[in-house]
């Protein structure tokens, strides 16, 4: 069975300020992004992010510890590892050509700041989110960003986050 590559420009990411929803662990709504949205509480920074960014689970940690009525070997995931690493266009010095790039250098430009990272695929970038879309959210503080500039090459900002616990993978949007 051949499989179907997602195009590029249906990726979309937003970073949202924890105040966002009340709980990220139950099933979000699609009425409930809308309001986080214009309420200024959720960025969509896609348009921003070079196409190398990282964004999602990791590896697991697991304990293998068996009681005397295991008959097999067992392992039990503790709990998700994630890594969050985007690197952001930015304009050059005193130009405002891409707005957004200014938009989401300014969210990450600070230290220990908290905000959920969340993704989705499979839906045109851009549109709004509704019932039905699949989204990933990540928990993270904002870490030393820094300027990247190398020769021949865009101005980058890296901006690195610290995971903070909260995860809730490929949930589906509720009406």
């Amino acid at each position: 069975m051949a499989g179907t590559k997602v195009l590029r420009g249906n990726t979309s990411i937003w970073a949202a300020r924890p105040e966002a929803f009340t709980d990220w662990g139950v099933p979000l709504s699609a009425a409930d992004w809308a309001t986080g949205v214009a309420a200024g509480l959720i960025t969509d920074i896609s348009c921003a992010v070079e196409d190398g960014y990282t964004l999602g689970l990791t590896g697991s940690s697991t304990d293998s510890s068996q009681s005397v009525c295991d008959i097999a070997e067992v392992e039990t995931p503790l709990y998700y590892e994630y890594e969050a690493s985007l690197d952001l266009f930015r304009n050059l010095p005193g130009s405002i050509d891409t707005p957004i790039y200014d938009i989401a250098m300014s969210l990450f430009d600070g230290k220990d700041v908290a905000y959920y990272l969340l993704s989705r695929v499979d839906a045109l970038q851009g549109s709004t989110v509704v019932a039905g879309n699949i989204l990933s959210a990540f928990a993270v503080k904002t870490d030393l960003a820094q300027d990247t500039v190398e020769d021949g090459s865009m101005a980058m900002f890296a901006a690195r986050f610290k995971p903070s616990g909260g995860v809730n993978v490929n949930f589906t949007v509720v009406a």
